[in-house]
């Protein structure tokens, strides 16, 4: 049988959601991209806009055909195993 234990009237005034936990890892924004960011270097100055979230800028510094083979190294995406592992096995 499962033991219930009632919490204390004042346990939601004692915890603090926004104090960062000692010793924990920030994570990097760039943990979240799907694909690895493209630098260009056709960036001449300073931009006027705002920069893009990091998972938006690693789908757009790739072309369409680019996105479509990194997808396809993806398993759930993968539609021919010899694309996908670029001839790394041997069957």
């Amino acid at each position: 049988m499962a033991h219930i234990e009632e919490l204390p009237d004042d346990f939601d005034e004692s915890l603090d959601l926004n104090k960062s936990q000692a010793g924990a890892t920030p994570i990097s924004p760039q943990a979240f991209t799907p694909f690895p960011i493209k630098e260009d270097g056709s960036k001449k100055g300073p931009s006027t806009t705002p920069a893009m979230p990091p998972a938006m800028a690693s789908v757009k510094s790739h072309t369409a055909d680019e996105i479509l083979e990194m997808m396809n190294r993806t398993p759930l995406f993968m539609t021919d195993l010899e694309k996908a592992t670029d001839g790394m096995f041997c069957f």
